[in-house]
């Protein structure tokens, strides 16, 4: 990772440990074994410590199939939905 990579990363970090809230989009592109990933999502978070309330939706493809999670935490539990093909867990 390059030196402005860091930077984004620490200022990215230093932001979702803040007592504010925090809302991000994230895309990420991958290649690994010959395959093209891309996944898309967003973070959003509210509060601090303990009473931190957050929420995670990603959705990725691969080889043109797609699955997506979301974690939702409400501070004490966390709950945690996977879709791979149509399926849900």
């Amino acid at each position: 990772m390059n030196n402005e990579g860091q930077q984004l990363v620490r200022r990215a970090a230093a932001a979702v440990e803040s007592p504010s809230s925090a809302s991000l989009e994230m895309r990420q592109n991958i290649r690994l074994f010959g395959h093209q990933l891309v996944a898309t999502g967003r973070y959003q978070q509210l509060g601090s410590g303990p009473e931190r309330r957050m929420r995670l939706d990603m959705k990725t493809s691969v080889a043109g199939h797609s699955a997506s999670v979301q974690q939702i935490c409400d501070g004490r539990f966390l709950w945690v939905r996977r879709e791979v093909g149509g399926g849900s867990q």
